[in-house]
């Protein structure tokens, strides 16, 4: 009896795929084009210069002047931590020493409706003029807080992360 439920619960999952193990959804992996495109969505900057090394993907910013202006990158290229469905892709654009300019959503797997929530009540403009180590004390929206929980592990990880094999580099 045991093996026959067993059995048809694992005939349920693979019968409906947008539901894993976990209850867990996936992000879309974004290519180097879509990453260019998003950019120059976020930064108003089109003549930024896509760089990669072993931990991800960024865009270096230049000023008019050719001279650093900051950079870009996406938290989900550095780290996944899940929300209560799934990770949330946020960009990031950062000045030259590190320290967040802009924030906004790329994409979620978690509900939209939450993820509306987040952005609406201003938690993403908590994280402005912020460096790795002060990410902690930013604050949940009640009733989002998984979601809340999970962008703000990936924003303190890929910064910890970008912090230490980028910017102390430069």
């Amino acid at each position: 009896m045991k093996g026959y439920i067993a059995l048809s619960v694992s005939i349920t999952l693979l019968l409906l795929p947008d539901i894993s193990w976990a209850g867990r959804r996936k992000l879309a992996v974004i290519d180097d084009q879509k990453f260019q495109e998003i950019c120059g969505e976020c930064t108003g900057n089109t003549s930024a210069t896509l760089r990669k090394n072993g931990r991800g993907r960024f865009a270096i910013l230049h000023s008019t002047s050719g001279e650093l202006a900051g950079y870009f990158l996406i938290t989900s290229d550095y780290s996944r931590p899940r929300g209560y469905h799934g990770a949330t892709a946020v960009g990031l654009t950062l000045d030259p020493e590190g320290s967040i300019l802009s924030t906004r959503i790329i994409e979620s797997a978690d509900t939209k409706d939450y993820v509306e929530r987040i952005e609406e009540e201003g938690f993403l403009e908590k994280f402005l003029g912020r460096l790795p180590n002060s990410i902690v004390e930013v604050d949940a929206v009640s009733g989002a807080t998984r979601t809340c929980d999970a962008i703000r592990e990936a924003i303190k990880n890929t910064l910890s992360i970008f912090n230490a094999t980028i910017v102390a580099t430069n």
